[in-house]
């Protein structure tokens, strides 16, 4: 049966008729169908086109089409598989939000007077009416929908005549229902969320590493799919809130952040497409790479294997490892074959506290006992990280009380973001005010932090958290940015600018940050793992950004100082580099004795997990690691030089706790194969249109049964050869 949805026709409320106009925009994007109707000019027609052919990211969209009436009346055929539509007439799907530059006041807009204007295929929507306390203001939005290759383009263009008022954000709202649908969302990793009634709420705010990595999201049913994503070449921060209706819809807002006086409004983008999920991530990199590049990290980072998180010092002031203890930390390193060091509390302060200061400590050992040290692990074929804090400051230090002022992120209300740091029960928290990149002084603090990094011999810096915190809007008039701006692209001029001085020094000296997401991303070497997928969990989706983004190195997250079988195997499989850990006294006790008892961690305020410190003994944690990450450099041409390809072209049969992904190299395709269940031996076959089977192995042996059933927790690797490239097999 056909359903149809009908809007009611404007009247002199402009409230209402806003909400019409702006409905009538996302109800074009309504057609996405497994199925085709029969229409007529009034209705949107559906017809399913053919699968993309050999994985081919130029796919092609489900067709459709929408007529938008002068008098505002629309109607919809919402046919068998897909529909867009406003969530209720009250809200419509989009608000129009100005602020006050004087008295920083904000007021949300849904009351405009519009007319429709249709070119072609194309409408244009102008809205002139924005009434305060009964009074027009000088400003006029022109909103346009326009189809490109069966995609909408839903955009606009901001006039403003008056410097009195600022277009603060565009808010759109609206619903999508499917038949049993899967939502895959750039949560972290990326997760995806098999039955829409088991979510809960979410909201997630790009560029924000622990929850948007990117600024799009998909639902689909296995057959065809709807892309919602936000194409902005600014990058300003997105809000996507996404909350579940049914098994079958989900409400969705998207907030995009403008603080534009006059000028364009970004396109926000549907996608109504054939195919798996892989054709809206590839969709989404197709508009990526014409704007942006992924910075390429020197050759020793894409042979790394992972690396040992050491806290010299805590930050309490207590010294856990002094810098001649270094010699100590790359035994553990190679003990679970780790290739690099990350020093945190290094300094004098300790961890989290007395930043930005970073003064090598006398009660370590001093500034040349530092480099000696750096240089004894260097000779050993390890590579050291320092560690700084990107965007915070101790509210203690001189710094904050001379420099403050010029550094940190004003409010609206013109006060400092506050935030504060426990690491131990008994200690009071050490309070932090957010610096904002937009500062020269505090980029120009960045950069002498990196130069003396060099000075002292490392191979890097990490800038702490500069994918974590929030973009949020700073009212500053000190620093180099309109007010209300966030520091994303500050964040950005800051890193190009520590690149381009660092590396004219040294070439293959590295930049890494914590918090993983396609903006910061793009000029950094290596990223720290934080947030969901970055560890197996309940609805983890690692896939959707190593598809998308595939040469981005990262690493896992793992704060223990020992690793289990299962997330050692969880990173190899979706090409993450891998983490140990050493934080307290306790995990010093246990890298070096082996001893491990949950009293040691009393008085920390985040200890270890001790569910997976007592799975096994720190030796045959070790053990495993050793042997695992040896593997992936006897085969680094593919799990280190190949292209992440998840599961396409392949075939996978067998027990749904074995499961498979790809890594492509020229015509080498190698299939990892890994049998989550921890109890039982189970069988599988795989194979791979256009190769044949060359060998398997793992771990213990480079030669294998290929379908022999798989031990349990256990990782095989499939080799595969493109057929055309040896045509004798």
């Amino acid at each position: 049966m056909e359903n149809i949805f009908l809007i009611n026709k404007c009247n002199v409320n402009v409230s209402k008729l806003f909400v019409k106009m702006h409905a009538v925009l996302f109800l074009a994007l309504i057609s996405v169908c497994s199925t085709y109707a029969i229409v007529s000019n009034d209705e949107i027609k559906v017809s399913q086109l053919g699968a993309m052919e050999n994985g081919n990211s130029n796919s092609k969209g489900l067709e459709s089409s929408i007529n938008i009436d002068q008098s505002g009346l629309v109607t919809v055929k919402n046919v068998v598989g897909w529909s867009i539509r406003n969530e209720t007439k009250s809200n419509g799907f989009c608000t129009i939000t100005l602020r006050n530059t004087q008295t920083n006041r904000e007021y949300e807009f849904r009351q405009h007077k519009c007319s429709v204007e249709k070119t072609g295929t194309d409408y244009n929507v102008i809205c002139n009416d924005f009434l305060v306390d009964n009074k027009s203001l000088p400003v006029v939005v022109v909103l346009s929908v326009k189809k490109t290759n069966n995609a909408y383009y839903l955009s606009g263009e901001m006039q403003n005549d008056s410097k009195e008022w600022i277009f603060s954000s565009i808010n759109y709202n609206f619903l999508i229902t499917g038949i049993s649908p899967q939502l895959y969302f750039p949560y972290g990793l990326g997760e995806r969320i098999e039955d829409l009634q088991s979510l809960k709420k979410r909201s997630i705010t790009y560029p924000i590493g622990p929850k948007a990595s990117m600024p799009w999201f998909t639902l689909n049913n296995g057959k065809t799919g709807v892309y919602v994503g936000c194409h902005n070449q600014k990058q300003n921060p997105v809000n996507f809130s996404i909350n579940p209706l049914d098994s079958n819809s989900i409400s969705v807002d998207v907030n995009i952040s403008l603080n534009e006086n006059n000028g364009f409004i970004s396109n926000l983008v549907i996608y109504p497409y054939s195919g798996t999920w892989h054709q809206a991530a590839k969709f989404y990199r197709q508009w990526y790479d014409r704007f942006f590049t992924m910075q390429k990290p020197p050759e020793w980072v894409i042979n790394d294997s992972g690396w040992l998180l050491a806290i010299l010092k805590q930050q309490d002031g207590e010294i856990l490892w002094e810098y001649n203890d270094l010699d100590k930390l790359c035994d553990v390193a190679e003990q679970y074959n780790l290739s690099t060091i990350g020093l945190f509390g290094w300094a004098h302060g300790g961890h989290d506290h007395l930043y930005p200061n970073y003064i090598p400590d006398h009660l370590m050992g001093g500034r040349m006992v530092l480099r000696e040290a750096i240089k004894r692990a260097q000779d050993r074929g390890l590579r050291i990280i320092l560690y700084a804090n990107g965007k915070i400051m101790d509210t203690s230090t001189d710094y904050y009380h001379d420099l403050g002022i010029e550094t940190i992120i004003l409010q609206k209300n013109m006060s400092p973001d506050i935030q504060f740091y426990r690491k131990q029960k008994n200690r009071t928290p050490v309070i932090f005010a957010q610096a904002c990149m937009g500062s020269e002084i505090w980029r120009k603090t960045m950069t002498d932090l990196a130069v003396q990094a060099l000075s002292l011999g490392a191979d890097g810096i990490l800038y702490d958290q500069l994918g974590v915190l929030s973009p949020i809007p700073c009212y500053s008039p000190y620093h180099d940015h309109r007010a209300g701006d966030s520091d994303i692209k500050c964040r950005m001029d800051m890193l190009r600018e520590v690149n381009k001085q660092i590396k004219t020094m040294k070439s293959d000296f590295i930049i890494m940050t914590e918090g993983l997401n396609d903006v910061i991303s793009q000029n950094v070497d290596y990223v720290h793992g934080y947030g969901p997928a970055f560890e197996p969990s309940a609805n983890a989706f690692p896939e959707l950004f190593r598809y998308t983004f595939p040469e981005v190195i990262v690493t896992q997250r793992n704060r223990n100082p020992a690793i289990t079988r299962t997330d050692m195997n969880y990173a190899m499989i979706y090409g993450l580099r891998h983490e140990v850990e050493t934080r307290y006294a306790g995990d010093v006790k246990y890298l070096l004795t082996g001893e491990f008892s949950c009293d040691n961690y009393a008085n920390e305020v985040s200890p270890p997990d001790f569910s997976k410190m007592e799975l096994t003994s720190g030796e045959n944690a070790s053990k495993y690691a050793h042997s695992l990450i040896e593997f992936e450099k006897k085969n680094s041409d593919l799990f280190w030089y190949g292209k992440f390809i998840d599961e396409e072209g392949i075939t996978m049969e067998g027990a749904k706790d074995v499961i498979a992904k790809a890594y492509l190299n020229d015509g080498r395709m190698g299939v990892v194969v890994w049998n989550k269940n921890t109890t039982e031996k189970l069988n599988f076959k795989v194979s791979v249109q256009g190769f044949y089977l060359k060998n398997a192995s793992d771990p213990q042996s480079d030669d294998v049964k290929a379908f022999s059933p798989i031990e349990p927790n256990s990782i095989r690797l499939l080799i595969f050869e493109r057929t055309t490239d040896n045509m004798n097999h």
